[in-house]
């Protein structure tokens, strides 16, 4: 018989509980084909038999998913954010996990949408989303336009930053303000990465976390190559983040986290001329371990 995994998440059944009863109110059924497999693998945490009714493999990956659902709606339900009923149902349509084709993981390209908004939300700026999304967020001074996207395709990755960054320019010319406009490309490689790597092994989760940090910059020194020819200063950053699984050897065993790495898309000195002395993207991570 296989040792039990060391799964220590005291407060996820409540949580979930809330978020559920959160969902119904927006017409979600907890009948939703997701939303019924979180319910029963927390039943599973929560009984201590989880490794007698999913391989590991299921178990890691369940446990990102359900992260990334906790981070996303905890904060919103937390926090009385009004979103689009129709956009809160896109972002929890498909299966409990990704399959890795763009077209059936559609959902998750709205989940994504969601999780960048959490930070920018945290920190206090004013959000706003339609049912098709992406993201503007604002405060006093600053508008920011933030295009999401999910990369499936190491030969397309060129091509979707390239998209990003023109629908960018395009939404800029939306909305007259004077506040200063800027422009983030929020991406996630998730499904390029582990589709390789899988999850990843360490000792720690600080070790995990260093893995995906190198696994980021490689990344985007292979395969982000266009950078240079993108002109417009206000659009000034690209941020890859991967929520990622990890099997460690702390007591906690499965961990998931959220890794981010930042990327200018112009020359070094404007970028950090420009954002760094505003320190926000510091502002906007030191919030998560991100």
């Amino acid at each position: 018989m296989r040792e039990p995994l060391p799964l220590i998440y005291p407060k996820v059944k409540v949580t979930f509980s809330e978020i559920i009863h959160f969902l119904e109110n927006h017409g979600i059924s907890k009948n939703n084909i997701r939303i019924r497999e979180y319910q029963r693998f927390i039943k599973h945490m929560d009984d201590g038999d989880v490794d007698q009714h999913y391989e590991r493999e299921q178990i890691i990956f369940l446990w990102r998913e359900l992260h990334e659902v906790l981070f996303v709606f905890d904060t919103i339900l937390k926090n009385n954010i009004p979103l689009p009923s129709d956009l809160i149902k896109k972002s929890l349509e498909g299966q409990p996990l990704p399959t890795g084709n763009a077209e059936k993981d559609k959902s998750r390209n709205y989940l994504l949408e969601l999780r960048a908004s959490i930070y920018f939300l945290r920190l206090g700026y004013q959000i706003h989303m339609s049912s098709d999304c992406d993201i503007i967020a604002e405060n006093k001074k600053d508008i920011y336009f933030i295009e999401c996207k999910r990369l499936y395709s190491i030969k397309k990755v060129d091509l979707r930053i390239t998209e990003a960054y023109e629908q960018l320019q395009k939404r800029f010319d939306d909305i007259n303000t004077k506040k200063n406009k800027r422009g983030i490309i929020w991406a996630d490689p998730s499904p390029i990465m582990l589709r390789d790597v899988f999850m990843y092994s360490a000792f720690s989760r600080g070790g995990a976390q260093q893995a995906v940090r190198y696994d980021l910059l490689e990344f985007s020194k292979r395969y982000i190559t266009k950078s240079s020819q993108y002109t417009d200063k206000r659009i000034f950053s690209i941020v890859l983040q991967m929520v990622w699984p990890s099997y460690t050897g702390s007591k906690d065993g499965i961990v998931t986290g959220f890794t981010s790495f930042v990327m200018p898309l112009h020359k070094k000195i404007g970028f950090f001329n420009m954002v760094r002395t505003k320190s926000l993207f510091d502002e906007l991570f030191k919030i998560e371990e991100a």
